[in-house]
């Protein structure tokens, strides 16, 4: 397993804002905005889509960190999140594999996730007695 790699932002020109900008129009056009609509076999070509696993866009800062720094994008073994979640059941091994991780990363994961689920649960549980916790 090779690790991911994190790059850091190059500063981008005007002119090239400008075309980014319009290419982006372009894809949002073509991008499937539901999983109904998304290719439910095959490589997926939108590697931008959140669901997509070859890389991730850090908000804050703008680093992008390929996820599969020995693949291209339509190599890597699951390209969507949500094909793997429909699928049910998967193991800790399973999923470290799809994610590029080691089996204990996948686990620190899914804890991670529990308790954000958790503690949302409790909000809504909260206000949803009429007693909204701030």
């Amino acid at each position: 397993m090779i690790r991911s790699k994190t790059m850091r932002p190059t500063p981008v020109t005007p002119k090239e804002r400008r075309e980014l900008a319009d290419w982006l129009r372009l894809v949002e056009r073509v991008r499937p905005r539901r999983l109904s609509e998304c290719p439910q076999s095959g490589p997926c070509p939108f590697a931008g889509c959140r669901f997509h696993l070859y890389l991730d866009v850090n908000p804050s800062n703008g680093r992008i960190k390929y996820n599969f720094p020995d693949c291209e994008p339509d190599e890597i073994p699951e390209p969507c999140a949500m094909r793997v979640a429909m699928r049910k059941g998967a193991t800790l091994e399973e999923v470290g594999r799809v994610l590029n991780v080691t089996r204990e990363r996948a686990r620190q994961i899914q804890n991670q996730a529990m308790a954000k689920l958790a503690q949302s649960a409790g909000a809504y549980r909260d206000y949803s007695d009429g007693v909204r916790k701030v």
